[in-house]
C-alpha cells in the first residue's frame, strides 16, 4: 500500500514537470514567432527606408549646391576669378598649378594691360583745366569700375580655397539633411542663375554706347569695361543667390521639424539630429562672409565710394537743369549700387533674424509634461545651441551684415552728400563773386 502511494506521487510529479515543460516550450515558440515577426517587420521597414534614401541619393547629385552654382562658377572661371577644376562628381577642386590657374594669369595680364592705358587716360582727364567737378567725378567713376579688373581677380584667387572648402561644408550639410529628415534638400537655383547670366551678358552690351556718348571710349577700351561690369554683376549674383540658398535650406529644415513635432514623434535622437543640422546650417551662414571675405570687403567699400560719388555727380547738376547722358549714367549707376547694397543687407537680415530662429519658437512651446526627461534635456541643449551660435553674417570679422549696416551706410552717405554739396555751392558762390569783381573793375 505504501509503495503504491509513492508511485502515485511520482506519477503526479512527472506529469506536472512534463506539463510545465510543454507549457514553456509553447511560450518559447510563441515568443520566437513574435520576435521573428517583429524582426521581419523592422527589416521590411529598414529596407523601405533604405530604398527611399537610395532614391534621394540618386537625385542628390543634381541638387548639390556646387552643381546648382556650376553655371555661375563656370562663368567666373572664364573671367579668371575662380580657377578650379570641375570633376565628374564631387565639389570643385583647386590646384595651384592647374591649367585653370595658368589661364587666369594669362587673362589677367592681357586685361590689365588694357586697363593700365584706360586708367592712364582717365587720370590725365582729371588734371585738365577745362573740366568741371561733375566731369571729373564721371571720369573717377570709370577708374572705380576698373578696380574690378585689377583687384577682384587677385583677391578671388586667394579666397578660392576657402570657397572650395565652403562648398564641401555644403555637401556635408546636404548629406546629413537627407539622412536626418529623410527628405531631399531641393534648392532649384540653377535655372535662375542661367537666366541672370544671360540677362547680365545682354545688359553689358550697353557698354558699346560709350563709344558714341561720353566719355567716347575707343573700341579697344570697350572689352576692358565689359569684363569689369561682368565681374561685378556675377560676384554680386553669387553672394545674393547663396543667401537665397541658405534661406531655402532653413525654410525646409523648419518645415521638416514642424512636421515631426506635429506627429508627436518626440525622441532624444530626433532632437539631437535636428540640433546638429541646425548647428551646421548656422555655421554655413556665419562662414558666408569668409567664403570670399576679401572680395566681400572690397565690394562693400567700393559700393560706399560709388554711391557717394555717383549721387554727388548726379545731384550737383539738378539745380542747373543740365541733365546730360553722363549725369543720367551716374544716376542709374547709383541706383544699381544702392539696390545691390540693400539686397545684401536684407537677405542677410532675413536669414539671421527671421528664418534662422523660427525653430526656437517651436522649441519653447514644448512643455516638460509632454515629453520624457531625456527629450526635455535635448530641448534645453537645442535652445542653448541656438543662443550660443547665432546665424550672423560677418564680413571677415569686421562688421555684421544686416539692415543696421544699410542704415549706417545711408547715414554716412547723407553726411558726405551734405558736406560735398555745401562745398560745391561755396565754390559756385566764390566763382560768381570773382566774376562780379571782374565786371566792376572792367567798368571802372
Amino acid at each position: 500500500m505504501h509503495s503504491n502511494m509513492k508511485q502515485e506521487k511520482l506519477f503526479v510529479r512527472r506529469n506536472v514537470i512534463i506539463n510545465n515543460r510543454t507549457h514553456k516550450d509553447i511560450k518559447l515558440k510563441q515568443n520566437i514567432n513574435t520576435i521573428s515577426q517583429m524582426s521581419d517587420d523592422s527589416w521590411q521597414a529598414n529596407v523601405a527606408r533604405i530604398r527611399i534614401r537610395e532614391e534621394m541619393w540618386e537625385n542628390y547629385d543634381e541638387q548639390a549646391c556646387h552643381k546648382q552654382f556650376k553655371p555661375l562658377l563656370t562663368s567666373l572661371r572664364l573671367l579668371g576669378c575662380f580657377p578650379v577644376d570641375f570633376p565628374a562628381s564631387g565639389v570643385p577642386k583647386y590646384r595651384p598649378l592647374s591649367p585653370a590657374v595658368v589661364y587666369s594669369i594669362c587673362l589677367y595680364i592681357v586685361v590689365n594691360t588694357i586697363t593700365f592705358f584706360c586708367v592712364k587716360d582717365r587720370i590725365l582727364l582729371l588734371f585738365t583745366d577745362d573740366d568741371d567737378i561733375s566731369d571729373s567725378i564721371y571720369s573717377s567713376m570709370f577708374i572705380v569700375i576698373l578696380v574690378n579688373c585689377t583687384c577682384v581677380p587677385v583677391l578671388a584667387c586667394i579666397d578660392t580655397p576657402k570657397a572650395v572648402h565652403y562648398f564641401k561644408n555644403w555637401e556635408k550639410f546636404q548629406m546629413m539633411f537627407v539622412a536626418g529628415t529623410e527628405e531631399n534638400l531641393v534648392l532649384n537655383i540653377k535655372r535662375r542663375l542661367v537666366y541672370s547670366i544671360f540677362i547680365t551678358s545682354v545688359a553689358v552690351l550697353s557698354v558699346l554706347m560709350l563709344h558714341d556718348y561720353p566719355p567716347y571710349l575707343q573700341y579697344w577700351q570697350l572689352p576692358c569695361y565689359a569684363v569689369c561690369l561682368l565681374v561685378m554683376s556675377l560676384v554680386i549674383s553669387l553672394f545674393c543667390n547663396m543667401f537665397r540658398c541658405l534661406i531655402r535650406a532653413a525654410t525646409i529644415l523648419n518645415k521638416c521639424f514642424k512636421r515631426d513635432i506635429g506627429q508627436r514623434t518626440f525622441s532624444a535622437d530626433l532632437m539631437r539630429s535636428y540640433r546638429i543640422l541646425w548647428l551646421r546650417w548656422s555655421q554655413l551662414v556665419s562662414h558666408m562672409g569668409y567664403m570670399m571675405g576679401k572680395v566681400f570687403c572690397l565690394y562693400l567699400v567700393l559700393l560706399l565710394l560709388a554711391i557717394t560719388m555717383s549721387l554727388y555727380g548726379f545731384l550737383s547738376q539738378m539745380d542747373e537743369k543740365q541733365i546730360t547722358f553722363a549725369h543720367t549714367g551716374l544716376g542709374v549707376f547709383s541706383l544699381f549700387c544702392i539696390a545691390a547694397l540693400y539686397h545684401f543687407c536684407n537677405l542677410a537680415y532675413y536669414s539671421s533674424n527671421i528664418v534662422g530662429v523660427e525653430i526656437r519658437d517651436e522649441l519653447q512651446l514644448i512643455a516638460p509634461s509632454e515629453v520624457t526627461k531625456d527629450v526635455f534635456h535635448e530641448v534645453n541643449m537645442f535652445l542653448d545651441t541656438i543662443s550660443m551660435n547665432p546665424p550672423v553674417v560677418s564680413v571677415a570679422g569686421f562688421a555684421n551684415v544686416d539692415r543696421g549696416l544699410f542704415r549706417a551706410y545711408a547715414s554716412t552717405i547723407v553726411t558726405f552728400m551734405i558736406v560735398l554739396l555745401q562745398f560745391d555751392q561755396s565754390g559756385h558762390a566764390a566763382i560768381s563773386c570773382r566774376g562780379n569783381e571782374t565786371k566792376v573793375l572792367n567798368a571802372w
